[in-house]
């Protein structure tokens, strides 16, 4: 069996061209640029395979972002067995990144790379549905006289977060697979938190949820999490919330609105086609927990 060999990911030019989608060595020159100036990658974090003369058949990364998460990227599974292996080394030696949760995301119709990241360890998540939709054409809805929307800090978001997740269908098996406090530093890092896009959606004065949306400088808000306790859903205050978060949003300045979704989460899917969001792309995702904690079957 080939062995797996550690690059400097400063070094690895050749390696990451073989991994970003559609080779090509500029492309591989801004990811390296990328993962050697963010200051968290792990010195072991880029592997290859190499034959006998020393050229590269074989390669992945992985990435590590805010939150204690790393995306983990692999070369084409054109050799199959060398493509587990070298994706398997990462997976193993994740538990020494400081790291709850390794993913990997791959086209819907990558049959062959998703199988390849489920032999070396990984377990499917969800299909992920990005949604868009133009701010200036939102549907209009206005919130119930007895809800309110309150900047929140993350301590006591942390709170409503947890009730929010109580028979998710938003990616269920991620659930306790992660600290909320991580899960909210992810999303903190997804863009510039605005006071009144990062809120508490209170009924009769009590949390029921939270909308969380974040801004970047291509005009572009996403919606990083929005969530309701079980007892505030059914009642149209989500598309209410989506509806007064997507005004806010564009007095910001933002244009357009993002979000990914499961695409099993048919309540959530039905509250955002009614906004006014479109399907832009399909994703499948898969997950591996570096601390060993199961994600629960489906």
């Amino acid at each position: 069996m080939p062995t797996t060999e550690v690059i400097p990911t400063e070094a690895g030019l050749d390696a990451l061209a073989l991994i970003v989608p559609g080779g090509g060595r500029r492309a591989a020159g801004r990811l390296r640029d990328h993962l050697t100036s963010t200051g968290r990658q792990p010195p072991d974090a880029l592997r290859v395979i190499r034959t006998p003369s020393g050229r590269i058949t074989a390669a992945a990364v992985a990435i590590c972002m805010p939150g204690r998460t790393a995306t983990l990227l692999s070369s084409p599974p054109h050799r199959t067995n060398e493509s587990v292996q070298v994706a398997r080394s990462l997976i193993e030696a994740a538990p020494e990144w400081d790291i709850d949760l390794l993913q990997a995301i791959t086209a819907p119709d990558d049959d062959a790379m998703r199988a390849m990241f489920i032999a070396a360890g990984m377990q499917a998540l969800a299909d992920l549905h990005t949604m868009t939709a133009p701010l200036n054409r939102m549907r209009t809805i206005a919130l119930p006289e007895d809800a309110t929307l309150t900047p929140t800090d993350d301590g006591s978001l942390r709170l409503v977060l947890e009730q929010t997740y109580q028979h998710t269908l938003d990616c269920p098996l991620l659930r306790g697979l992660r600290k909320t406090g991580d899960i909210i530093a992810g999303h903190r890092a997804g863009g510039v938190v605005e006071d009144d896009l990062w809120v508490t959606i209170n009924v009769d004065g009590h949390p029921a949820g939270c909308g969380l949306v974040t801004c970047n400088d291509q005009r572009m808000a996403d919606l990083a999490y929005l969530g309701l306790a079980p007892h505030a859903r059914g009642c149209g205050l989500g598309g209410a919330v989506l509806s007064e978060l997507g005004a806010r949003a564009r007095m910001h300045g933002m244009r357009t609105m993002r979000l990914a979704v499961d695409a099993r989460n048919a309540p959530a899917i039905r509250i955002y086609r009614r906004a006014g969001f479109r399907t832009r792309a399909v994703q499948r995702a898969v997950i591996h927990s570096p601390r060993g904690l199961q994600a629960a079957p489906t």
